[in-house]
């Protein structure tokens, strides 16, 4: 499992909420849900996993994805989203 280096100013940083609005169909809604649940889960317990998600680039999974607490843009992939390539997997930053 790939470990995220944080800074000590990273890390002690506090919680905070961001509130989104996700578009899409509702049965990928629920998939997305599920996929929340256990994220939140496994930080309540502390086990430590790798979670994976798979997208099918066939058109139909067209998330439309609005962070409405503040006029930012999403986070991107830190390489850039442009650089995601067809059918390799993305890896991104781990959760500590």
């Amino acid at each position: 499992m790939r470990k995220t280096i944080l800074s000590s100013n990273e890390y002690k940083q506090e919680p905070k909420t961001r509130v989104y609005n996700i578009t899409a169909k509702p049965y990928q809604l629920d998939l997305l849900e599920e996929f929340l649940s256990v994220l939140q889960y496994c930080g309540n317990v502390g086990a430590s996993r790798e979670l994976c998600l798979s997208i099918d680039g066939d058109g139909a999974a067209l998330f439309k994805i609005v962070r409405t607490d503040s006029k930012e843009k999403l986070c991107e992939h830190p390489e850039g989203n442009d650089k995601i390539t067809d059918g390799e997997p993305v890896k991104l930053r781990g959760i500590d």
